[in-house]
């Protein structure tokens, strides 16, 4: 009896701590969040049981590919260093913390399959505190700026209008509002998912003042990239949901059929209004600059080699090369090109693919990996360097998403 309490206590204790290290990552004014992520990982280390330390082949290879990921930046650094005479130890530290927390948050999450009912209950209770906390300081916000009619009047289409929205000061989310958009709706796709496939339920009420809360998030955010992001998510659940209908299977065509005819009338106000470009105005135009800071990189490729030039030395080929102080090339592909090399691109497409479609959960579910993976490659396109915190959790929470799948289904 008193094993079982140390054992269940350890549990706790442990995924207490990770549960503050995704919430730390909503701390906008200082960046508090290695301290927890060093906080998990110390204290998975400390607590975990020996019957734990057993690793499945496959979970090993991925975590053998996360630590040679992390050495390729550091020997590319090495490389970086001489090409622009330029090292921030700081941001090497950031890179190898967010990777070693996606391994041991695997390893941890592969050895709670004995607490799957109350990791669903544990999960429902973070989503939604992360959306209700999201909500309310956009809601602060858009308060103090009087930004009710910016969504619906079109001045949100010049995008400094929409960068307004955190001029009032960001205490829970982040100072950056289309990274701010995106971390809250990579939460709410979990959140949608763990209702969907029936992981956790709410009552009928509750569900649909959720879902008219994460829409009001997704439109107020004014962030294009969260709104395609989340567009793309709800185009292919349904997609998914009318192919495996029972219900529908003999209209299942002409469902498919409505369904691109909609979303081919939909693209057009998509591409129309939401990412709207304006290549000629490329210094206020977000996407515009992107694509032209792309279109250099392309031309550069005496720049592309088997090793990169190191974590953040992305922003010194920009200055150079473009003329513009932007950090990344807001493209993790032709980033990780960039700082890792095509031996990095090629660890990282590795990790995405063993965790979208070779680790032991895939296949109860192979749909689900594609409803997981469609929304995050199109925001991969558009921002986030390779090693976020962010990223690093939502593959995380893939994880989980798959695992407690299939526990339900055996259910």
């Amino acid at each position: 009896m008193s094993g079982s309490l140390v054992r269940l206590s350890s549990f706790e204790l442990r995924f207490f701590v990770w549960c503050l290290a995704v919430f730390s990552t909503f701390i906008a004014p200082i960046k508090v969040y290695p301290l927890f992520f060093v906080a998990f990982i110390f204290s998975h280390i400390l607590f975990v049981k020996k019957d734990e330390l057993k690793i499945r082949k496959k979970l090993f290879l991925v975590i053998f590919m996360t630590i040679m990921l992390i050495l390729t930046f550091i020997f590319a650094g090495i490389k970086g260093f001489e090409r622009f005479g330029v090292i921030k130890f700081v941001d090497y530290f950031k890179m190898a913390l967010n990777y070693s927390f996606l391994a041991v948050s695997l390893h941890f999450f592969s050895s709670c399959k004995s607490e799957t009912l109350r990791l669903s209950i544990y999960f429902k209770r973070l989503f939604v505190l992360i959306l209700l906390l999201s909500l309310f300081q956009l809601l602060n916000n858009i308060y103090q700026i009087n930004f009710w009619t910016v969504p619906f009047d079109g001045s949100n289409n010049k995008s400094w209008v929409s960068y307004r929205l955190t001029l009032p000061g960001v205490l829970f989310g982040d100072l950056n509002k289309n990274i701010w958009s995106t971390k809250v709706i990579f939460f709410c796709i979990m959140l949608f998912l763990f209702k969907w496939k029936g992981i956790i339920d709410f009552k009928r009420f509750t569900w649909w003042l959720i879902v008219f809360l994460v829409l009001f998030f997704v439109v107020y955010s004014l962030s294009r990239t969260g709104q395609v992001v989340f567009a793309t998510f709800l185009v292919v659940s349904l997609f998914v949901s009318v192919l495996e209908s029972q219900r529908f299977r003999s209209f299942r065509l002409l469902f498919i059929s409505f369904l691109l005819l909609t979303i081919g009338f939909l693209s057009q106000f998509v591409i129309g209004k939401v990412i709207h470009l304006d290549i000629s105005n490329a210094s206020s135009d977000g996407l515009a600059s992107r694509i032209v800071i792309w279109y250099t990189f392309i031309n550069h490729g005496d720049f592309i080699n088997l090793l990169g030039f190191g974590v953040n030395s992305a922003s010194h080929f920009i200055s150079e090369y473009v003329g513009r102080q932007e950090n990344n090339f807001h493209n993790v592909f032709i980033n990780l090109v960039f700082e890792s090399g095509l031996i990095g691109l090629l660890l990282f497409l590795l990790i995405l693919f063993w965790l979208y479609f070779r680790n032991e959960y895939v296949k109860s579910d192979r749909s689900l990996s594609f409803v997981l993976l469609l929304p995050l490659l199109v925001c991969l396109n558009s921002h986030y360097v390779g090693y976020d915190a962010d990223l690093v959790i939502y593959l995380i929470n893939s994880y989980v998403v798959l695992m407690l799948n299939k526990f339900k289904l055996q259910m």
